[in-house]
């Protein structure tokens, strides 16, 4: 092992405004949680540039070519380590690992010089990623400019630039820039590169062209030649934030007052099958106060459609860890609910190793299972009313897959909470439904899979929900 590191989020944001990298996946925790992770990604380049300036700093030998896949994204707080791998005479494999996962590999061939060529001393200026669909990048092409301080090339890059030249290492945080703002841009995903390093050529320009589009399911690839560097550079079009159906279209299917008699608190109410089931309570005549942990602004999204189109909505913010400023909330605009339905949760990541995962298995029992009876219990003492409950399950716990162990048993143990709740708390019925696969942000992903339509799915639960 070289070394070990763990980038966190002070980091991710000093890369960002360094290689103008903006791109809210690397930035922003409210939108990077509606997006294939979950949480806020390091940026690829950064990772590749640790490995370089570890490797410089250890060995110090100039590289001619650089060729780097990016297997899984890197998390901020990930336990990253840094290893060499075996390789051939005359070049260099380093491997980045979180925990026992490859998530990096590079290979380095040896044998070339440090380039004296200086990029641009500015940095770039912080602008808004591009939002192209996948149709649109078909043989886009363009330039970018080469740009660093060398303060910011100094303060975590000595040893690559004196190694490798600072032109190289400034082109690097050019293609971080160019993936995450400009192609693929807002809705990008860095896979892999391959380039050659060379002094020939001294603007600071790279010019790049899209040269592999074929489906969305393969990434694009884009040719590179200026300033130090050629070859080549791949990222997907990775899925946009999955959006559910509008109050108008949800209205078309409901009854206008089937659901009037519905004070309904909808945990995680602000995106996904939340939202859904919002807009079909409201679209019904009923009440949905919508609640949320992290996403204000997706919620009062919500709100303000579904009050602008004639329905009742609210929202308030609720931790499942400690509900009782959100039932004050309650108490102090006079909202007694009669109906709460659960759709709190973490990102829902696979385990793909063979051991049991305890503390992802914790993290769910938080909310599936703590979360859950913490927030029916304080409603219910709080309210002294009877309450219906939804409580979502997953056809995984019928499918067994191995990979969704932690998960699964999480859902498991929800249901058996569930029934005894029901079976030794007065007033409280649950309705537990196994829900299929559903397009929301917890199935996007850049394999398409099989899904079921979820507007039909969740007005037949809310209709369950009014007969029980």
């Amino acid at each position: 092992m070289i070394t070990k590191r763990c980038f966190t989020s002070d980091d991710v944001l000093w890369f960002a405004a360094v290689s103008g990298d903006m791109n809210p996946v690397h930035i922003s925790p409210v939108h990077a949680r509606r997006l294939l992770t979950g949480k806020v990604v390091v940026h690829g380049m950064y990772a590749l540039l640790w490995a370089l300036e570890a490797y410089c700093a250890e060995i110090g030998e100039p590289v001619t070519s650089i060729a780097a896949n990016f297997l899984r994204p890197i998390g901020v707080d990930d336990q990253l380590c840094l290893i060499r791998g075996e390789a051939e005479l005359g070049s260099v494999r380093l491997v980045i690992r979180c925990e026992e996962t490859e998530v990096v590999t590079i290979l380095l061939t040896t044998g070339g010089r440090c380039i004296d060529l200086q990029p641009s001393a500015k940095r770039p200026t912080q602008d808004l990623p591009e939002d192209s669909s996948f149709s649109e990048l078909k043989q886009c092409s363009g330039k970018i400019q080469v740009m660093a301080l060398q303060s910011d090339l100094q303060k975590e890059f000595a040893h690559a630039v004196r190694v490798l030249g600072a032109m190289p290492v400034a082109s690097l945080l050019a293609l971080s820039r160019l993936v995450g703002m400009k192609c693929p841009g807002l809705h990008s995903l860095f896979t892999g590169l391959n380039i050659s390093l060379a002094s020939s050529r001294s603007e600071s320009e790279i010019d790049w062209v899209v040269v592999r589009h074929s489906v969305p399911q393969a990434p694009l690839r884009l040719s590179l030649e200026g300033a130090c560097i050629s070859g080549h550079l791949d990222a997907f079009v990775r899925p946009a934030p999955v959006t559910q159906e509008s109050i108008d279209a949800v209205a078309t299917e409901v009854k206008p007052s089937v659901f009037s008699d519905q004070v309904a608190l909808v945990i995680g109410g602000s995106r996904g099958l939340g939202e859904l089931t919002a807009k079909i309570v409201a679209a019904g005549g009923g009440y949905s106060v919508i609640t949320y942990h992290q996403g204000a602004n997706d919620a009062d999204r919500v709100v303000n459609e579904i009050n602008e189109w004639g329905g009742r909505s609210s929202a308030i913010a609720l931790d499942v860890e400690d509900p009782q400023c959100a039932i004050e909330q309650l108490k102090k605009q006079g909202v007694v609910p009669t109906h709460i339905y659960y759709f709190a949760a973490p990102r829902i990541g696979s385990n793909k190793r063979s051991d049991f995962d305890v503390d992802l298995w914790r993290v769910f029992g938080s909310v599936f299972i703590e979360g859950f009876a913490r927030v029916i219990n304080r409603v219910k003492e709080s309210f002294e009313t009877d309450l219906k409950v939804f409580y979502p399950s997953t056809v995984y716990i019928d499918e067994q897959l191995p990979e969704f162990s932690e998960y699964i048993s999480a859902k498991v143990a929800g249901e058996t909470l569930c029934k005894q709740m029901m079976k030794h708390t007065k007033g409280i019925k649950v309705l537990v439904r196994r829900l299929p696969r559903v397009p929301t942000d917890q199935t996007a992903g850049l394999i398409r899979l099989t899904t079921e339509e979820p507007l039909p799915l969740m007005l037949g639960v809310v209709n369950e929900m009014q007969l029980i």
